[in-house]
């Protein structure tokens, strides 16, 4: 497979998904162990992906309404390790 054309997709927030979300702090977790290897916990990559692709949520209009509780703290974080 080519991580260039996978991302994480998840919804926003509890608006976005009705139940069931993650936390925008496990979500760059699970980034930086994709990424770098580093901060995984049970499940590890069999090696890091620099190349892989980044994090996109649905609903923006719901994250929008939440205080942008996903896209600021997430992208900050993409931006950073770019």
């Amino acid at each position: 497979w080519d991580p260039e054309q996978v991302a994480l997709a998840l919804p926003s927030g509890l608006r976005a998904a009705g139940s069931g979300h993650a936390a925008p702090a496990d979500i760059n977790r699970a980034f930086d162990c994709l990424t770098r290897a580093v901060g995984c916990d049970e499940v590890k990559p069999a090696r890091p992906y620099p190349d892989f692709r980044g994090v996109m949520t649905w609903s923006i209009n719901s994250d929008v309404a939440d205080g942008r509780a996903f896209s600021a703290p997430v992208g900050e974080h993409l931006r950073a390790a770019r």
